[in-house]
């Protein structure tokens, strides 16, 4: 797994691709969460909790964009560096993961829905038998 240093203040990597995919634009492997955390430790990196999230959203500016006819948003840091994050389910939104229950949530999992058309995000509480695409991170 290839990941990019994209000037973050906690330092963390983001991996160029969802797990599974060949390409940024492609959307790889869907998982349950559990199934996640296995790969993720198989592949050397980690889920993104929800701090990295909106570390990522706050200091990261995201444009929207086509590439190779996927809808999505190329995400570039305060040092140039790129990632492409694929609106992978066609609805024009992107689970970039999901990453269980976070400081004082009641919810179980949750994951983050970035909505290309309305260029807003938000938390979406997820069933415990959902699967979303991951994007691994390196701390």
């Amino acid at each position: 797994m290839e990941y990019v240093d994209l000037g973050l203040p906690s330092g963390t990597k983001w991996a160029i691709c969802n797990i599974g995919a060949a390409f940024p634009s492609h959307a790889g492997i869907d998982y349950l969460r559990d199934e996640a955390t296995i790969v993720a430790k198989q592949q050397g990196g980690c889920l993104p909790t929800k701090t990295d999230l909106v570390e990522l959203i706050d200091n990261c500016l995201w444009k929207e964009i086509d590439q190779n006819g996927m809808k999505g948003f190329c995400v570039i840091g305060r040092n140039g560096n790129s990632i492409y994050l694929s609106a992978d389910h066609g609805r024009g939104d992107i689970w970039l993961s999901d990453i269980g229950s976070v400081g004082e949530e009641d919810v179980p999992y949750l994951a983050i829905y970035v909505d290309a058309d309305k260029e807003s995000s938000s938390w979406i509480p997820m069933e415990i038998n959902e699967k979303c695409a991951v994007r691994l991170v390196l701390k």
